[in-house]
């Protein structure tokens, strides 16, 4: 999963550098020594969680810097340091401007952190919501054209079918009842979706569960086979008797949504699993042969509804949110990138036992 993004801006370089040295093992940190670059950076960019600036800086202070910022990043969590000396000003400011929240210097590291970490998961819930709202919107968009369209083709191809059967013509009639099938599994697929992540957002999981994984994938990668005509190669280099505590309903969402993006939109008839220890956990890796670009905005696949990506690709957009879901579900992490024509799936499991 991605770190969420944290913008600090202070004038002294060895702070700048102590906070980055501290911080960017838990987020994506991006440092300004001027509020002035930080606010050119802001303009460009939508999906900063945390704004922390020190008070005391020349030409701007903290306050005036997070005013401007709210202007041009207004969802984003605005945060402020400053001594005991400014300690008024800086209260009365945070009532009037809406700051998140005012930390005393010196703060230990670990508070820090923790405040940080509050405010992302403020910004995420903020982001959820107003996903939610886009969601409702783009939902009844969806049924009308994932639904609606196919209802209309499958009555069609049912009146052709029945002109083909007076007319004798076997093979278009065949043709016909192909077609209806194909559109009827295309809705079911979309329903089943739904109703997945309906299930996720109102069910407790076991998470204790014993998943064989070496056999649970090779399981898959049968039933897969036995739908496609692609070839699916198994790499692991672990022991049969490998298991996770885990729980397989949710490892299947995830792994099986990762799986049927590959096959569906890889070039190739090759798609690799590679099964593999880092550490003390399991990583699965899900490769394939793609056509899109190494610039390609990845993010975009993990908008629900969002059917487009491309000449060629498209799709409700549901099969990776579900992915997300499950992975934070199972508090694990999966990413995905591209490199020369290699689209990739990397998925990090939990601690396995033998």
């Amino acid at each position: 999963m991605k770190k969420s993004k944290v913008i600090f801006v202070d004038d002294d370089e060895d702070v700048l550098a102590t906070f980055q040295q501290n911080f960017r093992k838990y987020f994506e940190v991006i440092a300004f020594n001027n509020p002035f670059s930080s606010l050119e950076f802001l303009a460009k960019t939508n999906d900063i969680a945390v704004i922390l600036t020190d008070f005391r800086m020349p030409k701007m202070n903290g306050i005036e810097f997070l005013k401007q910022a709210q202007k041009v990043s207004p969802h984003s969590i605005r945060m402020i340091l400053s001594g005991h000396a400014d300690f008024n000003t800086v209260v009365e400011a945070i009532n009037e401007n809406n700051i998140f929240k005012f930390l005393l210097k010196p703060i230990a590291t670990e508070h820090l952190l923790s405040q940080l970490t509050e405010a992302c998961q403020f910004y995420k819930l903020i982001e959820f919501e107003k996903l939610q709202l886009k969601i409702n919107s783009l939902f009844t968009g969806t049924v009308s054209r994932e639904y609606k369209n196919p209802l209309t083709a499958i009555l069609t191809n049912t009146y052709l079918m029945e002109n083909f059967w007076n007319n004798k013509s076997e093979k278009d009639f065949f043709h016909t009842i192909d077609n209806i099938r194909k559109y009827i599994n295309s809705m079911s697929s979309e329903l089943d979706k739904i109703i997945l992540l309906s299930k996720m957002d109102n069910e407790k999981f076991d998470l204790e569960e014993k998943v064989f994984i070496n056999s649970y994938i090779n399981e898959t990668i049968d039933e897969y086979k036995l739908l496609g005509s692609k070839e699916i190669v198994l790499k692991s280099d672990l022991l049969d008797n490998t298991y996770l505590k885990s729980n397989s309903f949710l490892i299947a969402c995830l792994f099986r949504n990762l799986m049927e993006n590959s096959l569906k939109f890889s070039i190739s008839n090759e798609i690799i699993i590679e099964i593999s220890r880092q550490s003390n956990r399991v990583l699965v890796n899900i490769i394939n042969e793609t056509d899109l670009p190494d610039d390609y905005d990845i993010s975009s696949l993990f908008i629900p509804f969002f059917t487009h990506h491309g000449d060629r690709i498209s799709g409700s957009g549901l099969g990776l949110t579900i992915s997300t879901k499950s992975a934070e579900l199972l508090s694990v992490t999966f990413e995905i990138s591209i490199s020369s024509n290699i689209f990739k799936a990397e998925i990090l499991l939990g601690e396995y036992y033998e």
